[in-house]
């Protein structure tokens, strides 16, 4: 029988779920206290009269960015347009200021590299969402991981195979074709977000790995959604009224139907249970990044019935989103040299306010949250 709940998703370490869309530069200006100003491009120039248009029109021609940063800062007035405004972070608004000051012939190349990517957002208002595919995506990883566990299916590097293996790889034996989890919109108007950096550090004390140079994804910010963030939803567990099972092969898969609390199992044997390991392991590297305890203190005894613990988005780590048992990690081993496959990844990605951090202790990792499930009644 179908179960209809609301579900929350509460943001616990800063998110970031891609867009494919990154903040042009006629989408904002920054100003000097480390605040980017986002807005619609046609909303600021219907701000503007019609000489400045013309001035605007003649740069768009000279096909260089520089004076398209310069037009947009040098107009730019609060309050003449509707805006967001974001927190970056301050060497990123010192980079700003000398795009401003840029002279040459390279100075597209240089802008290049000045990407802002944006995490997903509602295109209404421009506000930040969690995708219900995201959502669905890390629950259905417990399940198959703890599946895969308790079944003894080992050794498969290949996630078809695993499907085949854990769910008839059909779609009318998956059992979660029945899950219909919605995307998830922010409790209050505008879900908070900024600009952070993700660092990429060795897992190892002592051993910090810079920044990849030539990967741009590496060399990059992201808009990311911040702790305390609030996301609702209605969705679905269980089989629909009057759905019959109609060949054996189906009965068979679909003995194993995902509920409330084969989830909370799920859940708490993946992630929770790799929680403990990734605290251990950021102390060690002079992280004061305690989540357990706090998830307990907040969320008490709904925790693991109602209230489970993921992980969703960009950097959540491959320990978190591959099956257990059935691991196989790429590890680049530098130019010239082939990867290697290993159980677990040597790197960790967190989340700083400065590229190049100085301190590890206020780092966090990205893509924990918690996330809630409320029966209707």
């Amino acid at each position: 029988m179908t179960e209809t709940y609301k579900i929350r998703l509460y943001a616990l370490t800063p998110i970031h779920i891609g867009s494919g869309d990154a903040y042009e530069p006629t989408q904002f200006v920054i100003d000097d206290n480390s605040v980017m100003h986002v807005f619609k491009t046609a909303d600021f120039l219907a701000s503007l009269d019609e000489n400045k248009l013309e001035e605007f029109s003649s740069i768009c021609r000279e096909m260089t960015l520089v004076p398209v940063f310069r037009f947009f800062k040098k107009y730019f007035k609060e309050g003449a347009c509707s805006t967001r405004k974001l927190k970056i972070p301050a060497d990123l608004a010192s980079r700003y200021r000398e795009i401003l000051d840029l002279t040459g012939s390279r100075t597209n190349d240089v802008i290049n590299k000045f990407e802002l990517k944006r995490t997903i957002y509602n295109e209404c208002n421009a506000t930040p969402y969690i995708p219900g595919s995201s959502l669905k995506g890390s629950l259905k990883t417990a399940w198959m991981s703890l599946e895969a566990v308790k079944n003894s299916v080992t050794g498969s590097r290949n996630i078809r195979d695993l499907e085949t293996d854990l769910l008839r790889g059909k779609f009318d034996t998956d059992p979660f074709r029945f899950v219909k989890i919605p995307d998830l919109y922010p409790v209050d108007v505008a879900a908070p977000s900024r600009i952070l950096y993700a660092t990429n550090h060795k897992k190892k004390p002592g051993m910090v790995t810079p920044q990849r140079r030539g990967r741009g994804e590496m060399q990059v910010p992201f808009e990311v959604i911040l702790p305390g963030a609030v996301f609702e939803g209605k969705g679905n567990l269980g089989e629909p009224h009057g759905f019959k099972r109609i060949t054996d092969r189906t009965r068979q898969a679909l003995e194993k139907t995902v509920s409330i609390e084969s989830l909370a199992e799920a859940t708490k044997e993946h992630y929770w249970a790799k929680l403990a390991a990734q605290e251990s392991m950021l102390k060690g590297l002079g992280c004061n990044f305690q989540l357990a305890q706090k998830v307990s203190d907040k969320f008490g005894e709904k925790l693991f019935k109602t209230v489970f613990l993921l992980r969703i988005g960009h950097h959540s780590g491959a320990e978190f989103l591959t099956i257990d048992g059935n691991r196989s990690i790429k590890i680049m081993q530098g130019p010239g040299r082939p990867p290697r496959f290993e159980k677990e990844s040597t790197t960790v990605w967190l989340a700083s306010l400065t590229k190049e951090p100085q301190s590890k202790e206020g780092l966090v990792p990205f893509g924990w949250a918690a996330v809630e499930f409320e029966k209707n009644t």
